[in-house]
């Protein structure tokens, strides 16, 4: 089963629900791993003890982010798959 076909059962409203679900976390991993590098590289430059617990910070925070964007790919893939997204494109662009 490919990652956009587990989200072919699912109307077209809980898929664009699930997307913006997705896209808010994916905001708050992409803030989380801005706030790690951070903390990283100010450990890093002044030589802390901390260093290898910030880097294993800034790791986490990567691999959640790219599960977020697999997610959120995923979750577009299906809309475009079934043409949800160009009718939404149509829909803004009569309103517009």
């Amino acid at each position: 089963m490919t990652g956009t076909s587990v989200f072919m059962n699912k109307s077209v409203p809980e898929r664009i629900t699930e997307l913006r679900a997705a896209a808010a976390i994916y905001a708050e991993q992409r803030e989380r791993l801005v706030v790690a590098a951070s903390r990283h590289k100010m450990a890093h430059t002044r030589r802390w003890k901390t260093v290898g617990e910030r880097a294993a910070e800034v790791d986490a925070a990567v691999e959640a982010l790219a599960e977020t964007q697999r997610r959120v790919a995923d979750l577009v893939a299906s809309l475009a798959g079934d043409g949800a997204l160009d009718d939404f494109t149509d829909f803004l662009a009569r309103k517009h």
